[in-house]
């Protein structure tokens, strides 16, 4: 399926969904585990990602890979929120909208692990505003 046939798919089902998504943007949200409490298959621990095993450098490595904010848990876990993406984009041939986000991938409300759903995953996707996005959009 060409992602500009998605997008308008998307649009004429959820005009509202894609609306927000053209006005505000998506935000990528992750909580990155420190190695020692990593049990994710999923996801590779903070330590790896930013290949550096001081706290100060990673939070500097993940500022400077597009992460709008970095910071500390108590647990040790490294939270981070990306810069406002568009969530699409205009493709310059034809002149129309092409769906480009990560947001089924990421957001929890398609998470799963085999045929079960997962309710506590170390990622989200939101609004660019910080809003949260209606499960049922992403299911549909």
């Amino acid at each position: 399926l060409l992602s500009t046939r998605l997008f308008e798919r998307i649009e004429s089902e959820r005009p509202e969904f894609v609306k927000k998504i053209k006005e505000l943007g998506v935000r990528y949200i992750r909580e990155i585990s420190d190695e020692s409490t990593c049990t994710s298959e999923y996801q590779k621990s903070w330590q790896h990602m930013y290949a550096t095993e001081d706290k100060e450098e990673a939070v500097k490595r993940a500022l400077a890979s597009g992460s709008e904010t970095a910071e500390w848990a108590e647990n040790g876990s490294l939270k981070v929120r990306s810069k406002i993406f568009p969530g699409y984009q205009v493709d310059p041939l034809s002149g129309k909208c092409t769906w480009f986000n990560a947001v089924v991938l990421l957001h929890p409300a398609t998470a799963r692990v085999g045929d079960q759903n997962v309710d506590d995953v170390p990622w989200n996707v939101t609004f660019g505003d910080g809003s949260p996005m209606d499960p049922e959009d992403i299911r549909a």
